[in-house]
């Protein structure tokens, strides 16, 4: 479960923590097939290992990157399949989510959590 302190976000996730999975991340996935948030841990905050791509993506995604203290602190809305997108600010954690869901609630700041399924 991934939630902020007011709204459960997605009821599941899933980790991408070695190097296939984060650059494998959600491609070639169909949306019916990802029923959950893709959490990407970084080895230390950064900006550059957390530019994301979109590349071999069928569908937009949402992108919520999260500091060492998981506050958020730049979200990116409805990136497009074969687009790149660069964080404002080094990041620790980078949170993938289908585009259809809503998350027009989150703010920069806002602090998320996960706990298991």
């Amino acid at each position: 479960m991934l939630k902020n302190n007011k709204k459960i976000i997605v009821t599941k996730h899933r980790f991408a923590i070695s190097f296939f999975e984060q650059l494998s991340g959600l491609m070639f996935k169909k949306r019916k097939d990802v029923d959950y948030a893709l959490i990407f841990i970084l080895k230390k905050p950064s900006t550059f290992s957390a530019i994301i791509h979109t590349f071999f993506m069928n569908f937009p995604i949402h992108l919520i990157f999260l500091d060492s203290s998981k506050k958020i602190v730049d979200i990116k809305k409805n990136l497009k399949p074969y687009s790149l997108y660069k964080p404002k600010q080094k990041s620790k954690y980078i949170v993938e989510i289908p585009a259809d869901i809503s998350i027009d609630y989150l703010k920069k700041g806002d602090k998320l959590s996960w706990c298991k399924d």
